[in-house]
């Protein structure tokens, strides 16, 4: 995999790995968990996007009840060794996105990061080529004592 978007990710304690979300909620302090600087090290899933070395977009919604800005920034520390990372901030949004505005703000963010995904990889695709045809030419040149 080499790019990976994340819209409003939540953030859970490593304990209750193994149990439903639904249950996860009921913790009275997976609210002040979410608000607190959570480091890679603390935190499985966050250290699973440590280890990514891929392309990341990061989209948070601006008035997210339940995903706060402080898992945005967790997020954002663990993709340290990422490819790229790319952050945005979808005005007006709340958690589910649920006005018309913000959902097309959403989609035009996801669809020109994703275009340029696609225009950087065929970019590079091409110049990889480029560069084994022009090793091929010196080779055939060297064979050919020219």
């Amino acid at each position: 995999m080499h790019w990976l978007a994340l819209r409003s990710p939540a953030l859970y304690k490593d304990e209750g790995w193994d149990l439903p979300k639904r249950r996860l909620h009921e913790d009275p302090d997976l609210r002040a968990f979410r608000r607190r600087s959570v480091p890679r090290q603390q935190n499985r899933a966050l250290a699973a996007c440590h280890g990514f070395g891929g392309d990341v977009l990061l989209i948070e919604a601006e008035h997210d009840e339940i995903v706060p800005h402080t898992v945005i920034d967790n997020y954002a520390m663990a993709f340290a060794t990422a490819g790229s990372l790319t952050r945005r901030r979808i005005a007006d949004a709340d958690h589910a996105f649920s006005g018309k505005p913000q959902q097309k703000a959403y989609t035009d963010v996801l669809v020109d990061w994703l275009t340029e995904m696609v225009r950087t990889a065929r970019e590079r695709e091409a110049g990889e080529k480029v560069a084994e045809r022009k090793r091929i030419r010196r080779a055939e040149d060297i064979a050919d004592g020219r």
